[in-house]
């Protein structure tokens, strides 16, 4: 990351692209992911996870199969997870928080349509104002919700497809 305290692992052909809005950082998916080990072990009491992605096609209900943004699993508790994923029966994005109470705490995005080469803007956030989505700066949706993800350290954090750490 860019405080340097984070180094993180491209995997399944993941690369490294200057096809960004902010310059070398973005990274070219396809079916790659990125994984890092440490990062969000113990989230914080108050958060967001803040990222640009850009499909190089459009998604949308139509599209094949889901895409999964980012997540962060814990294998001891399986019901015990938080991810963002397009979900391809709806083309909405999916914020989920399970804490394996028998209720997940879920958002769906009001956006269905992610246009090919276009860059979306999106912010997930947890705690004290509830669990919030975000896309291009326009609150999509909330649950009252307060508390964090409890993933533990069992699987890294992931961006992209690689969805189960594996």
């Amino acid at each position: 990351d860019e405080t340097g305290n984070y180094d993180a692992t491209l995997n399944n052909g993941a690369m490294w692209t200057n096809d960004s809005k902010f310059g070398p950082y973005a990274v070219d998916f396809n079916d790659g992911y990125i994984t890092q080990n440490s990062i969000l072990d113990v989230f914080p009491p108050n958060g967001a996870i803040d990222f640009w992605f850009k499909p190089s096609v459009t998604f949308d209900s139509n599209a094949p199969a889901n895409w999964n943004l980012v997540n962060k699993m814990n294998s001891l508790f399986p019901e015990h997870y938080m991810w963002a994923a397009l979900d391809s029966d709806t083309g909405k994005l999916h914020y989920t928080i399970y804490k394996g109470t028998g209720t997940d705490y879920r958002i769906i995005s009001i956006t269905d349509t992610w246009l090919a080469n276009t860059w979306y803007h999106i912010t997930l956030t947890w705690g004290a104002r509830g669990t919030e989505l975000w896309v291009d700066g326009v609150k999509e949706g909330s649950t009252s919700f307060t508390g964090v993800p409890d993933t533990g350290s069992q699987f890294d954090f992931t961006i992209g497809a690689g969805y189960t750490g594996a």
